[in-house]
C-alpha cells in the first residue's frame, strides 16, 4: 500500500493490492457528454483541485458511462455491496508536462456498505468509497437460489433514518435466453481507470460523522459513525486496469427509479417496493437525493447482468506531479 497523506494508523484492517473478488454484478450503461452531470462527486472530493478541478486533474471527455452495482461475496475484506459510477473518459495527466496525458476512465463517484473496504478502497487505488445501506429484494444467484424474475435495489445514506434511497432500480434479466460467457479482456474498450489523489476528510467532520474516540474494535459493517477515519486522503495518482469475467451474462431490462420510490419496507414492515405514499413530495425527495447522487444520470433500458463474477484489481501503477 502506497503511502497516504496522513501518517496516522490505520483504524481497519490493511488489506493491499492485488485483490481477486468474487461477486454479482449489474451494469447500467449511457452516453455522457462532455459535460460532468451535477452531483457527479461527493462533497468531499468536489472540494478538492486536485480531485475535481480539471485543471489539475484532467478534462473531462465523455463517451461510455457505466453504473455498476456489485454485490461481492468473497473479497480480501469479506463480503459487501457497492455502487459506482464510471462517467466516462478523462484526460488524464502523467506527468508535469502539459503534453504528456492519457485517455482514461475514472470512478467519480462511488458507495459501499463496509468500513474496511471503504479504508482500502482509497488507499490502495484512489478509489473514492463512502458508505451506504443497501437493500434488496433477493439474495444473489447460488446453487439454491434461482435467477429471480426481477431485482428491486435501493441504495440510501448511511443514517439508519434515512428513508429516501438516492438510487434505486428494478432489473429484469432475460431468463428466456441462455446465459453466455462474458470477460472485459475481450471488449474493444479500454477499461483501465486513472485516479487522482483523494482529500482526507477532516478529523471531526459533522459531514461524514465526528470520531468517537473510542478504542474497541469496530464491526465493520457498523457504518452509523466514524466515517470520518475511513476517508483517508492520499498524494500520487494512480492507474489499474479493472478485469472482469463472468461464466454467466446475460441481458436484462432497466427501469430506474425516482427518489420517491421507497421501498415497501419502510411503510408497512413488508418486503417489495412501491411509490411511496404522502411520506415525502417528490421534489423533496429529489432534492435531498441529489446530495448523494447525481438525479439527472439516467441509463438505457438495457444493460448486463452478471452471475458468479470475477472481478480482479491489480496494484496500480503511481506517480506524482
Amino acid at each position: 500500500m502506497a503511502q497516504i497523506a496522513e501518517s496516522i494508523p490505520a483504524p481497519v484492517p490493511v488489506k493491499p493490492a492485488p485483490w481477486n473478488t468474487q461477486c454479482e454484478s449489474y451494469w447500467l450503461m449511457l452516453y455522457m457528454p462532455a459535460v460532468l452531470p451535477e452531483g457527479v462527486y461527493d462533497p468531499l472530493e468536489a472540494s478538492s483541485p486536485h480531485f475535481a478541478d480539471p485543471k489539475a486533474s484532467g478534462e473531462f471527455k465523455g463517451g461510455l458511462a457505466i453504473i455498476m452495482v456489485v454485490r461481492y461475496k468473497d473479497t480480501p475484506t469479506g463480503p459487501y455491496d457497492e455502487l459506482l459510477l464510471i462517467p466516462g473518459a478523462f484526460r488524464t495527466p502523467t506527468s508535469s508536462n502539459l503534453l504528456s496525458h492519457r485517455i482514461l476512465n475514472r470512478i467519480a463517484r462511488i458507495y459501499v456498505s463496509q468500513r474496511d473496504t471503504c479504508y482500502n478502497g482509497r488507499a490502495n487505488w484512489n478509489i473514492p468509497k463512502h458508505l451506504a445501506r443497501f437493500s434488496f429484494s433477493s439474495p444473489p444467484v447460488s446453487s439454491t437460489t434461482p435467477t429471480p424474475k426481477s431485482l428491486t435495489l435501493a441504495v440510501y445514506p448511511p443514517d439508519p433514518t434515512s428513508t429516501i434511497p438516492f438510487f434505486s432500480a428494478t432489473l429484469t434479466p432475460f431468463t428466456w435466453l441462455p446465459a453466455i460467457p462474458f470477460s472485459t479482456r475481450y471488449m474493444p474498450l479500454n477499461t483501465e481507470l486513472g485516479q487522482p489523489p483523494l482529500p482526507a476528510a477532516p478529523r471531526t467532520s459533522k459531514v461524514h460523522s465526528p470520531l468517537s474516540n473510542s478504542s474497541k474494535a469496530k464491526d465493520p459493517y457498523d457504518i452509523t459513525k466514524d466515517q470520518a477515519e475511513l476517508l483517508v486522503g492520499t498524494e500520487r495518482w494512480c492507474s489499474m486496469p479493472i478485469n472482469a469475467y463472468s461464466p454467466k451474462t446475460r441481458g436484462m431490462w432497466v427501469e430506474v427509479h425516482s427518489p420517491a420510490y421507497l421501498p415497501q419496507k419502510n411503510r408497512d414492515g413488508a418486503d417489495g417496493a412501491g411509490e411511496g405514499e404522502g411520506v415525502v413530495s417528490e421534489e423533496e425527495a429529489r432534492k435531498e437525493a441529489q446530495r448523494w447522487w447525481p438525479q439527472g444520470v439516467k441509463p438505457w433500458r438495457m444493460g448486463a447482468w452478471m452471475e458468479e463474477a470475477e472481478i480482479t484489481i491489480p496494484a496500480p501503477v503511481e506517480w506524482k506531479l
